[in-house]
């Protein structure tokens, strides 16, 4: 109901029939009213098969990323152990025989040099992963030279040891892997041939 003031005299309007209906819902069908503005069965179904999809593709994503840092820090850790090995050689004249150099403990690498011990690495690298093949360390029967291997989980890695037709290397030197791909480091006098290292 509208009133409506002019010149001092009230007037009064009836209500409209829209607005006497809208009066009545709030009155007696509040609720029915507030379910309409609700989402529908089919609505919430669309956006739940939505969320489905996208959680699919970042969780594959996601896991991508995880297996090329962990490769990132396989290639670091062959990086280290190369220069700790490096460094044993500038102080003996050879490099450490496999015995001497656990790779797969975590434990100190440090050896008697002239009646001392020395340092080279305060822990060694430990591949923890499952399913991953650990470090391998292999030196040559003159102790002059080495390979470290070690099992990428990105068998697309450019790294990747390959034969020379391109194809992906498997085993190498009674180091064999089931997934991925091969990943090495030799002294700096050799070359890991057969496969090329890239």
């Amino acid at each position: 109901m509208k009133i409506k003031i002019n010149n001092g005299l009230k007037r009064v309007y009836p209500p409209t029939a829209k607005a006497r209906l809208h009066q009545l819902c709030w009155k007696h069908c509040g609720q029915a009213v507030m379910a309409d503005r609700g989402f529908t069965l089919v609505e919430l179904l669309v956006v739940i098969s939505i969320m489905g999809i996208l959680t699919v593709v970042v969780s594959s994503s996601f896991r991508t990323i995880q297996m090329k840092s962990r490769d990132a820090r396989r290639k670091s850790d062959l990086s280290s152990i190369s220069k700790a090995l490096n460094m044993y050689y500038n102080d003996v004249g050879n490099f450490p025989s496999s015995d001497d150099i656990d790779l797969n403990s975590g434990s100190e690498f440090k050896m008697n040099v002239g009646g001392s011990d020395v340092v080279y690495m305060v822990q060694t690298p430990n591949e923890t992963t499952n399913g991953v093949n650990p470090y391998r360390y292999m030196v040559s029967g003159s102790g002059k030279s080495f390979k470290l291997l070690t099992n990428f989980e990105n068998s697309e890695d450019i790294s990747c040891l390959k034969n020379p037709d391109g194809s992906k290397i498997t085993s190498l030197s009674s180091y064999s892997i089931t997934s991925g791909c091969i990943y090495g480091v030799s002294s700096s006098n050799i070359g890991i041939t057969i496969p090329i290292m890239p």
